[in-house]
């Protein structure tokens, strides 16, 4: 298996208490949405080359939390922050998720969230981008 697959599934075990507690109703793995809110999707974005030597390629993951929210409150901001707040604690409280080869998760920022109010409920879509620094041989991606 591809690290940036073992390090999606990191993530998302790491945010499994966010359930737990009913801060979220569900967390996804891609595109697919969930139709229970608040609702976390967690997404793999671009997976840069750092630099490499002989034997190892470092690499920089983008993956992207995106927080779901649909409610009557019209909040619907101060909703998806709340959320936000646990998953930034949620993932900073080891910074190598677990992972051996990861050697640090950071926090990039929140992108425009998508609103729209088109029935009786409000809804928003807050994405928020974390890098990921992790290492693999040269030779294969999964070691």
């Amino acid at each position: 298996m591809h690290k940036a697959i073992v390090i999606r599934n990191a993530i998302i075990s790491s945010l499994e208490p966010l359930v737990a507690d009913d801060t979220v109703k569900e967390i996804t793995k891609g595109a697919r949405h969930s139709h229970d809110y608040p609702s976390i999707s967690v997404l793999i974005g671009p997976d840069d080359m750092a630099n490499k030597n002989s034997a190892f390629i470092n690499w920089e993951l983008t993956v992207y939390t995106d927080i779901t929210i649909s409610s009557t409150d019209e909040d619907v901001d101060a909703l998806a922050q709340n959320v936000r707040k646990e998953v930034h604690k949620a993932l900073m409280a080891d910074s190598t998720l677990g992972l051996d080869f990861v050697t640090e998760i950071d926090p990039i920022g929140q992108q425009e969230p998508k609103r729209s109010d088109d029935s009786d409920l409000y809804n928003s879509v807050t994405s928020v981008a974390w890098i990921v620094r992790y290492r693999t041989s040269v030779a294969d991606p999964s070691l």
